[in-house]
């Protein structure tokens, strides 16, 4: 059990997904949907500022009475000291009408009241910080149209199917949604089918996003297919939407899945992402300590709230990052980076998802990909021992490169990664977390 918030009483159920899919099916179904039944929920993730509010985002398993038909959903729900949830519903509800995901024939209310709960409820890809994501889904916006057909290069294209499925989501925040568009070509009678990536962030400047990926994906050009990065293809002024080509090849996280060879992939990887280190590409931002330490500060004081036994265990790590971590160095940084971040095919090696990237210390790098690595097997079916064996082949490899001085920071980057990690188990309530959590910081405190 997480601690109790007399200013938030109704945070215990929010954070119950049974009991929440019990409170979904009593005030999400109306008169026009009485036919979908909710039989399942999952919490995917919350985030909480004590005292203040808490936002949890769900997936429901929606199934259709009357035909069978079943799909999943994204509902975000946000709890508030004081009564604001109900009037942001009072003032999104009016303006919206039934919603689903594009083409389908199972809606649920765009946005909702739970009384019972105090909570604000939005169906994806409602979202009243995002609007923009419902008119991408929509197709709603021509500019994103547009960016769509680029991708088939001269000719007579005309639109046979288009289809947009949701990939990632992060209420309030941003979205990532996959376009899939079959056409063909008039002039001679050929069909061709192309994929973009559409992302949508709560940002007021798409041109900075656009200019910045561009700038990596120019200096990837310039290595010689040392390593690449998923290009941009433009972006729409109305949405703020960003087109990206898709990245090719199969994700790190996939290849370790599979029974291939760890010395192989661990050696191209550590490569890539070395030259990704040292290329040339002008960093619009920096990544400092003090900001490094911020972060790691924020994640710290969430896991002493809801794990207060392992306060001093925190408090000792958090410590030893403030005198250990390092603006030595400024390098250009992926500063995000996971197994599904990099994708391999035979002739290169592919970055993805760079929104963090920025100048700073390169050693964040591999130390995160570690850190996530060991958490692998908690989530996917993975040995242990696979994981550490790529992890030291990985760490091998990349360091063979590195300058001498890189190995020492290694230690505390690691040990900052941990409470990224440890932050992940809480805030999806994974199974076993407070075990999990205590695990991470012991690995943690290896490593310093």
């Amino acid at each position: 059990m997480l601690p109790l918030d007399p200013t938030l009483p109704q945070l215990a159920k929010a954070l119950d997904a049974k009991s929440m899919c019990d409170f979904f099916n009593e005030n999400l179904r109306t008169e026009s949907n009485s036919n979908i039944a909710i039989k399942e929920c999952t919490l995917l993730r919350f985030r909480y500022r004590r005292a203040a509010r808490a936002n949890m985002l769900y997936e429901l398993l929606l199934v259709d009475e009357t035909t069978g038909h079943a799909k999943k959903q994204w509902v975000s729900g946000s709890i508030f000291k004081g009564g604001k949830a109900k009037k942001l519903s009072e003032k999104f509800s009016s303006a919206a009408s039934a919603n689903g995901e594009n083409n389908a024939d199972i809606q649920l209310p765009g946005f909702s009241y739970i009384q019972d709960l105090q909570m604000f409820v939005q169906c994806f890809p409602m979202d009243r910080h995002l609007p923009e994501i419902a008119k991408v889904m929509e197709h709603g916006d021509p500019a994103v149209n547009a960016l769509l057909m680029q991708q088939f290069g001269q000719g007579d294209w005309h639109v046979e199917q288009r289809e947009i499925v949701s990939v990632r989501y992060r209420p309030g925040m941003g979205a990532t949604v996959r376009a899939t568009v079959r056409a063909r070509n008039e002039a001679n009678d050929t069909q061709a089918t192309r994929s973009t990536y559409l992302k949508v962030y709560r940002t007021n400047d798409p041109a900075a996003a656009f200019n910045s990926l561009t700038l990596l994906s120019d200096a990837a050009e310039r290595s010689n297919a040392a390593f690449a990065v998923a290009a941009p293809i433009g972006y729409s002024e109305e949405t703020g939407a960003l087109a990206i080509v898709p990245a090719a090849g199969k994700p790190l996280e996939d290849l370790l899945l599979l029974d291939g060879d760890l010395r192989q992939i661990a050696r191209r990887s550590a490569e890539a992402l070395f030259a990704f280190h040292m290329s040339d590409v002008p960093m619009i931002r920096r990544r400092s300590k003090e900001v490094s330490l911020a972060r790691a500060k924020k994640a710290a004081d969430f896991l002493k709230w809801a794990c207060p036994d392992l306060s001093q265990r925190i408090d000792h790590i958090y410590s030893e990052l403030d005198k250990r971590l390092s603006d030595d160095i400024c390098h250009p940084a992926h500063l995000d980076l996971k197994a599904d971040h990099i994708f391999l095919n035979d002739d290169i090696v592919t970055f993805i998802d760079m929104d963090s990237a920025a100048g700073g210390d390169p050693v964040l790098d591999p130390a995160m990909l570690l850190a996530r690595l060991r958490a692998m097997p908690d989530l996917l079916p993975i040995s242990q021992d696979r994981v550490q064996r790529f992890g030291d082949l990985l760490t091998e490899h990349y360091f063979s490169l590195a300058p001498s001085g890189w190995r020492r920071r290694l230690g505390p980057a690691y040990a900052c990664a941990s409470l990224k990690v440890a932050l992940y188990y809480l805030q999806h309530l994974e199974q076993n977390w407070r075990e999990k959590i205590a695990q991470t910081l012991s690995s943690a405190e290896e490593h310093l």
